[in-house]
């Protein structure tokens, strides 16, 4: 399977005559749509802007603006509302805690979300915690939490947090309900149709032969970006398939049509900056990463078993820039000329959305890492033939076919570790292990004070967050000393399962220095008590027909997020609500040298991690155990039976695919191995809530 990573995506101007004969109706205008241009650069264009820890990590100027604007414009009647709901609670609501959110002394606090990746399960669960923190949602307003979505300068995400991230932003900022299932009356062909998540995004129809069709059209939609000369890789077709979901311009009626629908093919990731929402400064800023899937990288700085080093450059991608803040490289390029290597010939068209997409959630160099799972599994052998007749029809070099290719405008950099590739290989935002994004609200030019980080990152062996992520995190942090500012946390996933810290939300810096900022912790680390497991299913598990389940999923998770750790039996701690408020505004409170209130102390006390304070004890969740599939599937890594899951479901796709094209074989395949290498058991079923 290494050979995945070794052959090139070639033109794919021609598909076997096997495949053509299964492709549906299709038309050109979503090839067209997906193709960039090159247009003459502006007479000032400049393409690489500094943006260095010796710049002082300098943020691009429509950034800068959006901020301002967002604080001067947005932010005062978002936390009004929001102190609103607080007082409706009850609960005693400090002065000085009012203050800083009305920003009676000039300032307000600055806080940030951080979405991990996880594929659906991640989405959903976000979706929840959205719903928590939605402004517009009555219950959560009662509750005390609405608002702080409204509040939030920054938005960061990666892989299934990206794809959530990136559908609400493109999408308007819609409700949660229409964000999900879609608007209850649709008014456009290009409008958002919801998640379509009934429908699988690699394999929608029951039958395999349709399905075969389905993949060639999504390669099909590839060719005109290859056709003028740019690399294509897995990520592009997978994109293409995610924006089904994800993008405006598809919804459950015109989902498998290629023939009129461009299910959001030409909609451009700077593009967003055209929303209304974003137009209003009520949009938070969004962020979505990549990791650099690099040959020079640093293999001491890895974590067992991760695909990549944590060293490695994340790379982001916002509304008007794509590069990184990382010390190893330290530079932007604008995100509309995001293909462009010269200040002479500018590509626009480049930053589709649905690129984006399948960069962030582009766990294809995985296969790479797994090429001793199952060696002698006929599946296997089938498709190492593929490979090797692939390259004998579409030989290219120096191209990873399994991550997201871009044209490296950073060639000839000094220190970074790319200087001399031509193209950059990005794959999943969370592939070195670090999978939750708090590394974008850590640079100190965004002045993030605070951040609410939602961990459902699949770590245990049934699907839940032990600490693994964020405890990454801190490491990668610690890699560059003096770039990123990280508060201190538990060293080991022993300690946090030993304090609970996954079953419950924890504030992370409560008592440190006013330039680190505070993370509010919250974790999909278990139901709440008494209630059956739904927020768990595997990465791997790519559609929900049931969409009353969907509902129940993200019923659930708004009661994970929002129920504090409730003291004396009670089923929610009424208190939380100011204890998140507390957080939020800390840092602020401390800048402005103010002390801190009583009811703020309380809270601290009751959800701050403070090294040395707390005992084990043991878990206080308890839940409905789900079933799992069958043991040969849990059996170790080297075991050939940890392919029957995909070659249940994927191999007859597969084998009528051989030898057509390694890109749709390298999909399916990777499917299956995801089955294997993403804690190898999953819900094979849930019960829904009562």
């Amino acid at each position: 399977m290494k050979a995945c990573s070794l052959f090139a995506a070639g033109s794919f101007l021609a598909l076997p005559l096997s495949v053509l004969s299964q492709l549906p109706p299709f038309s050109t205008a979503s090839l067209a749509a997906y193709t960039p241009q090159v247009v003459p650069c502006s007479p000032h264009f400049s393409l690489v802007r500094e943006a260095s820890a010796a710049s002082g990590h300098s943020l691009s100027s429509g950034e800068q603006a959006y901020i301002d604007a967002r604080r001067k414009d947005a932010l005062p009647g978002a936390f009004r509302s929001y102190v609103k709901n607080l007082i409706s609670t009850g609960q005693d609501i400090p002065p000085t805690l009012k203050s800083i959110f009305y920003g009676a002394r000039g300032a307000s606090p600055s806080y940030g979300l951080a979405l991990s990746g996880g594929a659906f399960r991640a989405g959903l669960f976000e979706a929840g915690a959205f719903t928590t923190f939605d402004g517009r949602n009555t219950t959560s307003n009662f509750a005390g939490f609405g608002g702080i979505l409204q509040g939030a300068e920054y938005a960061a995400a990666l892989s299934g947090g990206g794809w959530f991230i990136t559908a609400f932003s493109q999408a308007n900022m819609p409700t949660i309900p229409e964000l999900v299932f879609g608007p209850t009356n649709p008014s456009a062909d290009n409008q958002y149709g919801g998640f379509n998540i009934a429908f699988d995004v690699l394999t929608p129809f029951t039958n395999n032969t349709q399905n075969q069709g389905f993949i060639g059209g999504l390669i099909l939609e590839t060719t005109g970006k290859g056709s003028v000369g740019n690399p294509v890789g897995l990520a592009d077709a997978f994109g293409i398939s995610l924006a089904r979901h994800f993008v405006n311009g598809t919804n459950a009626a015109n989902l498998l049509d290629f023939d009129t629908a461009l299910h959001g093919t030409g909609q451009l990731f700077s593009g967003i900056a055209k929303v209304p929402a974003f137009q209003s400064h009520n949009l938070p800023f969004p962020i979505v990463l990549s990791t650099l899937l690099s040959n020079h990288g640093n293999l001491n700085d890895s974590i067992p078993g991760e695909v990549v080093p944590l060293s490695n450059t994340k790379f982001e991608y916002n509304i008007f820039e794509f590069g990184s803040y990382d010390p190893s490289l330290g530079a932007f390029i604008p995100m509309e000329n995001l293909g462009t290597v010269n200040k002479s010939s500018c590509v626009v068209g480049f930053d589709e959305i649905a690129f984006v997409l399948g960069s962030t959630g582009d766990i294809f160099p995985k296969v790479n890492a797994s090429a001793a799972l199952a060696p002698n599994n006929p599946t296997v052998l089938e498709f190492q033939a593929s490979v090797a007749a692939f390259q004998q029809l579409h030989p290219q070099k120096n191209i990873r076919l399994d991550s997201a290719l871009i044209p490296n405008a950073f060639e000839g950099r000094q220190g970074f570790t790319e200087t001399k590739e031509e193209f950059l290989s990005l794959g999943d935002g969370g592939i070195d292990g670090a999978n939750l994004p708090l590394q974008p609200l850590l640079v100190k030019a965004r002045g993030v004070q605070a951040i609410i980080a939602i961990d459902v990152s699949s770590d245990t062996d049934d699907n839940f967050a032990d600490g693994s992520a964020i405890i990454a995190e801190a490491k990668r942090a610690a890699l560059f000393p003096g770039a990123y500012n990280f508060p201190r946390i538990p060293d080991t996933q022993a300690e946090f399962a030993a304090q609970n810290l996954t079953t419950h939300p924890t504030f992370f810096g409560c008592d440190e220095a006013q330039d680190i900022p505070m993370i509010l912790y919250f974790a999909n680390g278990g139901p709440p008590p008494g209630k059956p497991a739904i927020t768990n299913a595997s990465t791997s598990q790519l559609s929900f027909p049931d969409l009353g389940l969907v509902q129940a999923i993200i019923d659930q998770a708004g009661e994970t997020v929002a129920r504090g750790r409730p003291q004396n039996g009670e089923v929610r701690d009424g208190l939380f609500p100011v204890c998140v408020a507390c957080a939020l505004a800390d840092r602020e409170r401390s800048r402005l040298g103010l002390k801190r209130d009583a009811q703020c102390d309380v809270c601290f006390d009751r959800y701050c991690y403070r090294p040395g304070q707390y005992q084990s004890t043991s878990s206080s969740s308890s839940y409905t155990t789900v079933a799992h599939v069958d043991a040969a599937l849990a059996a170790t890594d080297s075991s050939p039976s940890m392919t029957e899951g995909f070659v249940k479901k994927y191999g007859p796709i597969v084998v009528g695919l051989l030898g057509a094209n390694l890109l749709i074989s390298c999909i399916l395949l990777v499917v299956g191995v995801l089955l294997c290498i993403r804690k190898r058991v999953m819900p094979a079923k849930y019960t829904a809530l009562e």
